[in-house]
């Protein structure tokens, strides 16, 4: 199934790196909540689904692995998550 990509598609990476810890979620309940078979390890998809479902932001698959970067294609642990997160934040 293609992707079609997602009304917030045009948000920067800061934006969205400030969505998802923006919540009154601790950072490992917020990866476990979006880690949606539990196996630790969280995927693009997963991501994609989950800020949906948590904060209805509609991401792109294609706008989700920008904002992975390299890792894009990796399943992230929670530390590589927090890594790539806190790094979109401190961009400018």
């Amino acid at each position: 199934m293609q992707d079609a990509g997602g009304k917030h598609d045009s948000y920067s990476d800061k934006k969205i790196a400030e969505l998802l810890l923006g919540t009154n979620l601790s950072q490992k309940d917020k990866f476990e909540g979006l880690d949606d078979n539990g196996n630790g390890r969280l995927s693009s998809r997963e991501l994609k689904m989950g800020m949906r479902n948590m904060g209805k932001i509609w991401l792109g698959l294609k706008r989700i692995k920008v904002f992975l970067g390299s890792k894009a294609d990796d399943d992230l642990s929670y530390n590589e998550f927090i890594s790539i997160v806190k790094d979109r934040i401190a961009e400018r």
